[in-house]
């Protein structure tokens, strides 16, 4: 049914790139997202994943916001889809990880992988109803005693680069992805929380610049890709005209800030998904495990906290 819509609904995507507003879709829009010293999470796919290796938005915002102390951890995970979110045995429910986090603020990026499960009776009303249960279960999960909910930013899948030779199956493709934002963006403005279009944006670069490919493989950002996709959702925040996030990317990545953000995140993935978790909380922890790795753990979260106040001194140092 896609393919006999092909070309409709490509000038339909053309125009809205003219009509749709890129900017966050939220009935309290006016109201600060950041607050201080906020714990910002990152959840979701590949895309979520990636952005702790080119942390360009990462460093935007904490530099844009450097007063207000920021710590930004990252959970997103390859391939995770709403409905299907694999993990190592014993590795702790979604629930656990996020009462340990214990986030102000969460940037949930999904859509990518689940346009490949459009089909098979799998379509995008089901995909809106599954993502808008997805996020009330979170703000029901974090909910505080005192009723403070973490906000929620949305993020859109960006659009499908074209590597080679155009295909039907890009052509098709894309047409689900601008399904699923135009979804997601339904389910923001109805939570009455802030959406991200990425999707519009990277459409009009990738086919307009004759310049730099920005994925990897059409549809996993490079290190120019995320720089763009910074900037992007800095502009989407409105934030988009300051001179952080008009900062050439060659500059961002020779500040110490920058490389000590890398540092902090493989530090943090390394204490969150450690590559010997068998050992640490599977079936091999006893018996020594339980008595050797508490305290490194805890080791690891104070490394990780040092290095959130050395990205903070760094900043405000202009470094």
């Amino acid at each position: 049914m896609y393919l006999r819509h092909v070309q409709n609904r490509l000038v339909f995507g053309f125009l809205l790139i003219i009509f749709t507003q890129w900017g966050p879709v939220s009935a309290d829009s006016k109201q600060p997202l950041f607050e201080k010293d906020d714990r910002i999470l990152f959840i979701g796919n590949t895309f979520a994943e990636r952005l702790q290796y080119s942390p360009y938005f990462e460093w935007m915002l904490c530099s844009k916001f450097q007063d207000l102390n920021l710590s930004i951890r990252h959970m997103g995970w390859s391939g995770d889809t709403l409905g299907t979110q694999l993990r190592p045995f014993r590795f702790g429910s979604r629930n656990q990880q996020l009462e340990w986090v214990q986030p102000d603020v969460i940037f949930a990026c999904f859509g990518m992988s689940d346009s490949y499960d459009l089909s098979k009776g799998y379509d995008v009303k089901m995909f809106g109803e599954n993502l808008t249960s997805y996020l009330q279960s979170i703000k029901t999960i974090l909910q505080s005693s005192d009723n403070n909910i973490p906000k929620i930013v949305l993020i859109s899948p960006i659009f499908h680069e074209t590597l080679g030779q155009e295909t039907s199956i890009n052509k098709l493709h894309n047409l689900q992805l601008l399904d699923i934002t135009e979804e997601m963006r339904r389910v923001a403005k109805n939570m009455k929380i802030r959406f991200i279009d990425l999707y519009h944006p990277s459409k009009n670069y990738m086919l307009q610049s004759s310049g730099d490919k920005a994925t990897i493989n059409g549809i996993h950002l490079n290190d120019a890709g995320a720089y763009l996709a910074a900037q992007w959702m800095m502009e989407s925040l409105g934030h988009g005209s300051s001179k952080v996030a008009l900062t050439d990317k060659m500059v961002i990545k020779e500040k110490q800030s920058y490389q000590r953000i890398l540092k902090k995140n493989e530090t943090f993935f390394l204490r969150w998904r450690a590559v010997n978790g068998e050992y640490i909380y599977g079936r091999r922890k006893k018996p020594y495990g339980v008595i050797t790795f508490p305290s490194e753990m805890k080791a690891y979260d104070q490394m990780v906290t040092r290095y959130d106040q050395e990205i903070w001194q760094l900043l405000k140092n202009g470094k």
